[in-house]
């Protein structure tokens, strides 16, 4: 158990945390600890909060974003890998969105630390402004602009710091 293990229903502390045996992962025969909150009675595992938290063939995620990264088609991921195509392409969409939620994480990090950042674009952003200064107003820009279909357009090019 780590410093930052908490209940993930009830948020409780790692005081009221105690360890309720293990149990052996199927899809790679890895012991995982078990948990149980004193606080609610709920039982959790080490894996709850994992972005792979249950999810089979949990040893293809590297191998798929690899092939991904190196501009390898799904149907050639798939017989490399060995599964399915619709597999591939779940996981593909899984990465995505693992990779925008850190993505805004991140930003919201730098603009906490640095303060406002400015957009360096091919276009206009769809508020018309050019200056992301708050954690609201970058989740308003994320938010209008993976709602509509993003063009070269309206796009930013360059995240830069706030100098100039």
């Amino acid at each position: 158990m780590d410093a930052t293990t908490q209940c993930p229903s009830c948020a409780a502390s790692r005081q009221s945390i105690v360890r309720d045996g293990h149990f052996f992962r199927a899809d790679d025969a890895k012991a995982v600890q078990r948990y149980r909150c004193k606080a609610c009675g709920k039982k959790f595992s080490a894996a709850t909060l994992k972005p792979t938290y249950r999810q089979k063939k949990r040893r293809i995620n590297s191998t798929i974003r690899c092939c991904f990264a190196s501009k390898m088609c799904p149907r050639d991921m798939a017989e490399l890998v060995g599964v399915n195509i619709k597999t591939v392409a779940s996981r593909l969409r899984w990465q995505a969105a693992l990779s925008r939620r850190k993505n805004r994480e991140y930003l919201r990090a730098y603009l906490d630390v640095q303060g406002p950042i400015k957009c360096v674009l091919l276009g206009t952003l769809p508020s018309g402004d050019s200056v992301i200064t708050s954690p609201t107003h970058l989740e308003q820009f994320l938010t209008d602009t993976q709602s509509k279909p993003v063009v070269g357009s309206s796009t930013i090019a360059v995240i830069c710091s706030d100098s100039d």
